[in-house]
């Protein structure tokens, strides 16, 4: 609804104050960053393929106002079908036997209980960039400090539900080689 979408752009109606503040004062690139928004906000609602199309703008007869209208295809929505990790170091347990100087694995299930998102919930961009932060943040933890997980999707357009991978690249263990403290006292 237009409740949903008013409040996430830098775009805004007239207001008594805007004199002051350019509150309702017009600015393409302030549009630019509006398409972006209203594409946020579906695509947190389920909708991975919404088009956003470029605002147009309409002039009144008296031009002393203008009208912009965001022209949006909202495509279908998706909820999600299933979840998995893989990748670098993913495991379906922890050996607890393995060699101290082996790099560490990570248990398939562990990495899952991390995540927010579970199947049958409402696709959402924000939520999986948060789920991919938390599983970035433990291998982190762990010493891999530059980790790059990459999410794949594969739509099922027959049910409306799509397959999340979150595929992992470790990178390298980064050491610790030095540590130090400063300060007066």
């Amino acid at each position: 609804s237009a409740d949903d979408i008013l409040p996430v752009l830098r775009t805004r109606e007239n207001h008594p104050l805007g004199i002051l503040t350019e509150w309702g004062t017009y600015k393409v690139e302030g549009s630019e960053i509006d398409v972006l928004a209203v594409e946020a906000v579906y695509q947190d609602r389920g909708f991975i393929n919404v088009a956003v199309g470029k605002p147009r703008v309409t002039l009144s007869q008296d031009k002393t106002r203008i009208t912009l209208t965001i022209p949006i295809t909202e495509g279908r929505q998706y909820r999600l079908r299933s979840l998995d990790v893989g990748g670098d170091l993913v495991g379906e347990s922890v050996d607890k036997e393995r060699p101290a100087d082996a790099p560490p694995v990570f248990a398939r299930q562990d990495l899952l209980d991390r995540t927010k998102i579970r199947a049958g919930d409402l696709f959402s961009r924000t939520q999986v960039a948060m789920d991919v932060q938390a599983l970035a943040d433990r291998y982190r933890d762990a010493g891999y400090a530059f980790v790059n997980i990459e999410p794949q999707f594969v739509p099922h357009g027959e049910d409306d539900t799509l397959r999340l991978r979150l595929n992992v690249q470790s990178g390298h263990r980064v050491p610790i080689e030095r540590i130090e403290i400063t300060g007066s006292t």
